[in-house]
């Protein structure tokens, strides 16, 4: 039987000593510890023995690198105007278009999405709280488009003028069937 000093966890003690040698925190509630002691089943101690401070450390690979869409438009676009949120201690990492928020450029220091903005979590890495009132809402009338959606709009109208004309006014009917259609389905449901 293991057993660690930080915790009342049982480990068979092979698996936490094996545990231990790749990181000193419980596998179960990941409280640290520093001692690691073996008992008989008899419930003698057996051995007790210092533990190093260890942190895993996962392997990194470049290759293999997270692709971020943006929350709003939920496009991946140029990374260069891409924010990520600081909030809930630097953990949020929710990917928005500058242009999808409201902004013209990347700020300076942290930056809070509109969701932990709402919820309280507006606090970066190093406890700093961001200004409420200086994050534009993301939930702007429908009326408001963003760059991306007017990018959209640009490249559908480019592609429809490299069609046939008896293309294009086929997809303009079928296109405006649909908008009906959506209208009629929001108005019932109430959007």
């Amino acid at each position: 039987l293991g057993l660690v000093d930080s915790c009342t966890h049982c480990f068979h003690f092979e698996c936490v000593e094996r545990w231990s040698k790749t990181e000193n925190s419980c596998p179960q509630c990941k409280l640290r510890f520093f001692w690691l002691a073996a008992y008989t089943p008899e419930g003698k101690r057996a051995s007790l023995q210092r533990v190093e401070r260890r942190d895993q450390e996962g392997e990194e690979d470049d290759d293999y690198e997270d692709i971020q869409v943006c929350e709003k438009c939920k496009q991946v676009g140029e990374e260069a105007t891409l924010l990520l949120c600081d909030g809930m201690n630097g953990t949020c990492n929710a990917a928005f278009h500058t242009a999808c928020v409201g902004l013209d450029a990347v700020p300076r220091g942290s930056w809070f999405c509109p969701d932990c903005v709402e919820r309280g979590f507006d606090t970066d890495a190093h406890g700093k709280r961001g200004k409420q009132q200086s994050v534009p809402r993301v939930d702007a009338p429908e009326s408001e488009t963003t760059i991306c959606q007017q990018q959209q709009h640009q490249q559908q109208q480019q592609q429809q003028q490299q069609r046939p004309a008896k293309q294009r006014s086929e997809a303009s009917v079928n296109t405006l069937g649909s908008t009906v259609a959506a209208s009629a389905i929001s108005d019932n449901i109430g959007i």
